[in-house]
């Protein structure tokens, strides 16, 4: 039941009454908006790092007229701090329609390295998808050693993944109480960048999420990007103890008890990469301690039993559609300009630039040498590593780091016995809009880095609302035309316009793969650029014997 009164609407669920407000996007369009809403209960002491458990039901209207909390975060550059551990809510946005039908759906799963983030319109405004009749769900989810950490002792029931468990439960929650805020339960597509796009890979791939969504599209990472989005946790546990007071003693069991009552903003604090781990793990492109995981045991809410690349084989989602695609230079982030005097320094060494972790190997082995002899000299030639050419060391975290991953993503669907179409694309615009390659200092790079689709895509507090006939405009057009018109039909073309892009699935898995390039200039279908270069990556993988989908 529906009921509106002056500025407020109230909509009864399952779990009780919720008032939401309407507001008027950046854009004109009057839309109806739900924040706040509990998906899951507070996971809080026994709670900290275990299963999610459904959110009660409320008796009194629930108030989801304001910005949600956001989950507690520290930033170790600033110490700044906030957030709070009971911010296991989602967010739902309508637009305001004469039409009765049900609206497709799009859930997005927010990136930031499965160690931070915030399903807040700070970033994540709601603006430019309510210019389409579709339904826009974003939510929080747990993260860093909260959401990640992984122990072995099946007594002490912590096998990890217990962010992906929180996106399970809200994707649950949504199939079962959508359809009162107008949207269709059976049309969902699932979305989210980096960090977010592997997490939604991993929900393909998982058949825990078998039908909670019907498409999907991958963005700026896959599951298939190892290096960083499937972290052995080794004793990451362990250290994070001890930075926290843990003497070592008494196993995990002890170890677990400290984390459950130690102080959130010190657990954040101390589970930095910077803070767990050493200069050698970093030079090996490890940045993250606390990821999703191969869960040490099997249990009823197992999510990831093994390889991704064996899950992917026979994996529920082979039938649905997928968008698929990242930036031209994806390797251009934060972390590579933070410490780009110390990666000068280690990659003189041709060995670091072997992906160690990805081909099992160690950096004394004689294999490592000889393969990052042969990727230095692909991206160097002979020279040296300096200031003055760091832009070619982007180019190789690109395809290393992300599109050598993408890539073989693609080609797992292609190759399996699925009927799901698969569409590739390239975002290569460059406009004011590309806000982290201008707070990353990129300005020497043409075209996107790693995050900078996002502001395509949802508006920003800290952003002005594009001017009509800008650039900026147009892309925003482009983009959201295209995820939405996916999210309704399955096909991102428009049919009531053939003169626009005609975006060609792929069909099968020879080079080069095809791609919808999006740039500024033209969107056109052309070879992937990165498809020479990416080339090398699949000779060094045959030739070490690892597989790749």
């Amino acid at each position: 039941m529906i009921k509106e009164s002056d500025n407020f609407i109230t909509i009864s669920t399952g779990q009780g009454r919720i008032k939401g407000i309407h507001k008027i996007s950046n854009l004109g369009r009057l839309y109806l908006s739900f924040q706040g809403i509990p998906y899951m209960k507070a996971p809080i002491g026994k709670l900290r790092y275990r299963d999610p458990e459904p959110a009660g039901k409320w008796t009194n209207v629930f108030d989801a007229t304001n910005e949600p909390p956001s989950y507690c975060f520290y930033h170790t550059e600033t110490s700044f701090k906030g957030g709070q551990e009971d911010a296991g809510v989602l967010n739902i946005y309508i637009p305001k329609t004469s039409s009765s039908t049900l609206l497709p759906v799009m859930v997005y799963i927010y990136g930031g390295g499965f160690q931070m983030g915030s399903s807040r319109t700070d970033f994540y405004g709601p603006d430019y998808f309510m210019q389409k009749d579709v339904v826009l769900v974003t939510f929080n989810y747990r993260q860093g050693p909260i959401g990640f950490l992984s122990l072995k002792d099946t007594a002490l029931g912590v096998p990890g993944n217990a962010g992906l468990k929180d996106q399970l439960l809200a994707l649950k929650w949504i199939k079962e109480e959508i359809e009162a805020f107008g949207g269709d339960p059976n049309n969902v597509t699932l979305f989210g960048d980096s960090a977010g796009g592997a997490m939604t890979h991993f929900h393909m791939i998982s058949y825990q999420s078998e039908n909670l969504f019907q498409k999907a599209i991958i963005m700026s990472g896959c599951a298939f990007n190892k290096t960083w989005s499937l972290v052995s946790q080794k004793d990451f546990p362990q250290r994070l103890g001890k930075k926290l007071g843990w003497d070592g003693n008494g196993g995990e069991k002890k170890l677990l008890e400290l984390l459950e009552h130690a102080d959130i903003y010190e657990i954040m604090k101390n589970s930095a990469a910077t803070q767990i781990l050493t200069n050698e793990e970093f030079s090996e492109f490890l940045y993250f301690a606390f990821t999703p995981v191969i869960e040490p045991y099997i249990t009823k809410t197992t999510f990831i039993d093994k390889d991704p690349i064996l899950m992917a084989r026979e994996a529920w989602s082979k039938n649905i559609d997928c968008i698929i695609g990242g930036t031209s230079f994806e390797g251009a982030f934060s972390t590579i300009f933070e410490r780009k005097s110390k990666f000068i320094e280690v990659f003189e060494d041709a060995s670091y630039f072997t992906p160690l972790i990805e081909l099992g190997l160690k950096i004394m082995d004689e294999d490592t040498l000889r393969y990052g002899t042969r990727i230095k000299k692909i991206y160097f030639e002979y020279a040296h590593l300096t200031n003055t050419n760091y832009e070619l060391f982007c180019q190789y975290s690109t395809d290393r780091l992300f599109w050598h991953g993408l890539q073989n993503c693609v080609k797992s669907r292609v190759a399996s016995d699925g009927k799901g179409k698969t569409f590739l694309y390239r975002f290569d615009v460059d406009t004011k809009l590309n806000v982290l390659k201008q707070y990353n200092k990129c300005d020497n790079l043409t075209g996107a880095i790693h995050g900078d689709t996002i502001f395509y895509l949802f508006s920003s507090i800290y952003l002005d609302p594009p001017e009509i006939s800008s650039k900026e405009y147009e892309m925003i057009t482009k983009m959201i035309s295209l995820w939405t018109n996916f999210a309704t039909t399955g096909n991102p073309n428009n049919p009531n316009n053939p003169k626009e892009q005609d975006w060609v699935h792929i069909s099968n898995v020879k080079y080069p793969l095809n791609c919808l390039n999006i740039s500024g200039k033209q969107i056109e279908m052309i070879s992937l650029p990165e498809s020479d270069r990416l080339m090398i990556w699949d000779t060094i993988y045959k030739d070490a014997k690892v597989q790749m989908f």
